[in-house]
């Protein structure tokens, strides 16, 4: 019965605007209600994004799955009624799986979930349907939409199997890291709010490399081989106001010309 009142609510919301006048994005709220309702009844602790930041090469879907910072996945919606079956073998898609082999593309009624083993196709309704005054949602549709919502969620975050996918899967996420800790920077120093990031920049620029830029800065930071560096950097900061500050200073150059 609670499944049942998520897709009644999930119904109502889709009828607050006619069809002929939706857009891709109009209903975008209630699908997030609806991914977030079921995910919370699939298994705790994931979070539905909405919009995440565009990954270079690759787009923004649409929605962006995690679980405690691991993503499980990614959805996209298109307007009601635009047809699956030619989103299904864009381009646009393709980028996408090579992101995640876990990917669920929506027109808000009918779901096609994309996984290693196929494709897995369910539909809660027709766009007819929401113009209906009679229609009621069919439980044998509500609970075969909701199957193939917790299959998508209950998928385990991608492993690495071997050494090429291991250095894909560092690759990316160092580029990720590099871009957020460049506008991270950026914002910071604009709004006169620099933090800890910040402050370990200015020590980098002031003790090791007096023309090191914010970008420059990111670069390194994510890279895995600065870790010793960093630390080192970081351990500055918090002795920055003991007398053994000028101590630490003349190590850490020392160590690191």
């Amino acid at each position: 019965m609670a499944d049942m009142n998520i897709f009644h609510r999930y119904l109502l919301a889709l009828r607050r605007t006619a069809v002929d006048e939706k857009t891709e994005h109009t209903d975008r709220a209630a699908l997030q209600s609806l991914l977030q309702a079921t995910a919370d009844g699939t298994t705790k602790g994931i979070t539905v994004q909405h919009e995440p930041k565009r990954v270079a090469d690759k787009g923004a879907p649409d929605f962006k799955i995690t679980k405690r910072g691991s993503i499980l996945g990614y959805v996209e919606n298109k307007a009601v009624g635009e047809n699956l079956d030619k989103v299904l073998k864009s381009d646009q898609i393709k980028r996408y799986k090579s992101l995640s082999q876990n990917i669920l593309v929506t027109d808000y009624l009918h779901f096609a979930w994309i996984n290693k083993d196929g494709i897995q196709r369910e539909t809660l309704c027709h766009a007819t349907d929401l113009e209906s005054s009679k229609f009621r949602l069919r439980e044998d549709r509500v609970a075969a939409v909701k199957q193939l919502l917790e299959g998508f969620f209950s998928t385990a975050p991608e492993g690495i199997g071997g050494a090429r996918e291991l250095a894909l899967a560092l690759a990316m996420r160092s580029k990720l890291l590099r871009d957020y800790l460049s506008d991270e920077l950026v914002r910071q120093q604009l709004e006169h709010t620099e933090g800890r990031l910040y402050g370990l920049f200015q020590i980098f620029r002031d003790q090791v490399f007096h023309e090191l830029t914010l970008a420059e800065f990111a670069d390194a930071r994510s890279d895995a081989g600065l870790r010793p560096l960093s630390s080192a950097a970081e351990l500055r900061i918090e002795a920055s106001h003991t007398p053994e500050c000028a101590a630490v200073r003349t190590r850490f150059i020392s160590t690191h010309p």
